[in-house]
């Protein structure tokens, strides 16, 4: 039993990526469909259980499952295997990256990860707190223009609920409508955004200057993220290159 804990609980915490919610499925088809450890009306009491107690919904379902199959040995083993792949791969990872963090080609690499990380958040926003799986390819066509391939949307699961997509979208309204992005109330796209100023390195540099946020807000149609680093502060530069990419959009449709 300890070591299928064990097993069971490794696989949700090596392959659910995007953790939280988007590791219940994974633990319904392991405690319910496959081992039986749990009905699924115990299932359900299980999440809700989970989200109401501190710390990670992925840990306390583990925790849960643990205790309630070996008790207290059981509960350890299930929290450790579902911790034990996130500690070596973050290990791993904090290794490289202290070993490698002063090349140029890594802080290229970083440089483009942190505006696609926050406009897959906003993103996420925009679609009712639903995220959905990035993808550089729309369709690929034929030299006569027959459609060969064309790649659909997907999923990579809610991360929030529409109420709590809706409260944000309200309040990144009211950041252009009427605080540090009001240069982009007078355009007609119904913009939602968020601007940020970095601080960054040591005292007296320039920040790194931010702007996130999505156009016709309650049915959107592009989500930008703008980072200019050393730029200044962020109603000075990026609302500015924000809005010139919004135009250029909008000047192509």
């Amino acid at each position: 039993m300890l070591l299928d804990l064990f097993l069971c609980f490794v696989q949700v915490g090596l392959f659910s990526i995007g953790g939280g919610y988007a590791a219940m499925p994974m633990i319904q088809a392991k405690a319910v469909e496959h081992y039986h450890w749990l009905t699924m009306g115990e299932f359900t009491d299980l999440m809700t259980i989970a989200e109401m107690t501190p710390g990670p919904i992925t840990v306390n379902s583990a925790t849960f499952v643990g205790i309630r199959m070996a008790g207290i040995p059981g509960a350890l083993v299930a929290t450790m295997g579902c911790i034990l792949p996130s500690l070596i791969i973050v290990s791993l990872l904090s290794w490289l990256y202290e070993k490698y963090r002063s090349m140029d080609a890594m802080q290229a690499v970083l440089a483009c990860l942190r505006p696609a990380v926050v406009a897959l958040i906003a993103s996420a926003v925009a679609n009712d707190g639903e995220m959905i799986k990035p993808r550089y390819v729309d369709n690929i066509v034929s030299a006569d223009g027959q459609a060969v391939k064309t790649f659909y949307k997907e999923s990579l699961g809610t991360v929030m609920s529409e109420s709590e997509a809706n409260t944000l979208t309200e309040l990144m309204k009211g950041v252009v409508q009427s605080g540090t992005a009001v240069s982009l109330s007078d355009l007609p796209y119904n913009i939602a955004g968020k601007t940020g100023t970095a601080e960054h390195g040591s005292d007296g540099e320039t920040p790194h200057s931010w702007f996130v946020g999505f156009s016709n807000a309650d049915d959107p149609d592009i989500v930008i993220a703008v980072v200019a680093e050393n730029g200044g502060y962020s109603s000075e530069v990026a609302v500015p290159i924000a809005r010139q990419v919004i135009e250029a959009y909008y000047a192509q449709q």
